[in-house]
């Protein structure tokens, strides 16, 4: 992944918390496989410019809490 700038990981922690919101309200278990599904449907449905952050989300899902994100300073 690459540079992800603090506002934009508002936003991917946003949607994330939003997929799982949905999971819980919907009594889906919350588990990484129907985070992944929440946040590629939540894509697929994206008509403005925030398809970058929910491709970044589900990277970040994919590659686990340490994954290969980096931060750039402000």
């Amino acid at each position: 992944m690459g540079i992800v700038n603090p506002e934009n990981m508002d936003a991917i922690y946003r949607v994330i918390g939003k997929a799982v919101s949905r999971l819980i309200v919907s009594g889906i278990p919350v588990k990484t496989d129907n985070i992944l599904a929440q946040l590629r449907d939540s894509e697929e449905q994206t008509v403005d410019g925030t398809r970058q952050i929910y491709v970044e989300a589900i990277r970040l899902v994919t590659n686990g809490a340490d994954g290969a994100v980096q931060q750039r300073q402000s």
